[in-house]
């Protein structure tokens, strides 16, 4: 049988890549809810210089904008609040695609796995390990629970742009596809000028932080049950999307009692 260790690495890079594409998808949900549910209220008004420069002139009202501004200067529109309402469906949509995209990913990892495991131990007499999944799901969060150890361990110390940086790439890279679920958690916490917590180590409880091993041994129950839900498809999935077409009539037949 392949290495179990071979094949957890090739479960973090294929979730790696997840949080790749979610960061997309995240953001598109994003653009399409801000457009939705938010208005132009204001513009920041510029001045631009011929050497390219520019300087800050203050906040105009909507109406206050001229129809025809001069060549010289920029109208930057400021955007009205995003409701919680609609900050609640896009972290709903966002946190379904991008689990689904994380399921696709590496679920076929571990079914191509299983797959193979079936085949050594249908022909070849190999004995079936059914604790495998459970073996490589854990190897797999090795990482991410080292990286959550140290953003544990860092959420006491004196916060700098390092320390910052470090969990801006644990929230949106380690914990890419469960970041819109993180994001709503943390909205019901902070407010007004505490909105800048994405990025910031020092705004973010502890407990939050403790929280995210759930995460991870979210992760570890999917692995195992992935794979043994591959590993058995012939004998589960049949079950659940097909129908025995034998007719069960009990037919009465002669002289039968």
């Amino acid at each position: 049988m392949q290495s179990n260790l071979r094949i957890a690495l090739r479960v973090i890079g294929m979730a790696l890549f997840t949080s790749f594409l979610c960061l997309f998808v995240q953001v598109s949900f994003h653009t399409m809810m801000k457009s939705f549910s938010t208005e132009v209220i204001g513009y920041n008004v510029y001045q631009v210089y011929e050497d390219g420069t520019s300087k800050e002139l203050g906040y105009i009202e909507k109406t206050e904008k001229p129809d025809n501004p001069q060549d010289d200067m920029r109208y930057m529109a400021v955007y009205s609040e995003m409701p919680q309402s609609a900050k609640v469906v896009e972290a709903v949509l966002s946190a379904v695609c991008s689990l689904g995209i994380l399921f696709c990913t590496t679920g076929t990892t571990f079914a191509k796995v299983a797959a193979k495991d079936r085949n050594d131990c249908d022909f070849n007499g190999i004995e079936h390990d059914k604790s495998r999944g459970l073996k490589i799901g854990t190897l797999a969060a090795v990482i991410p629970a080292i990286y959550w150890a140290s953003m544990l361990a860092l959420s006491f110390m004196p916060q700098n742009t390092s320390i910052n940086w470090l969990y801006w790439v644990y929230r949106f890279v380690i914990m890419g596809p469960v970041k819109p679920i993180n994001d709503i958690i943390l909205s019901s916490v902070f407010s007004g000028a505490n909105q800048d917590y994405t990025y910031d180590l020092s705004v973010a409880p502890t407990w939050f932080i403790a929280f995210h091993i759930v995460y991870i041994l979210l992760f570890i129950a999917y692995s195992y049950a992935m794979y043994r839900l591959c590993y058995n498809e012939d004998s589960v999935l049949a079950k659940l999307l097909y129908k025995s077409t034998r007719k069960e009539d009990n037919v009465r037949r002669l002289g039968g009692r």
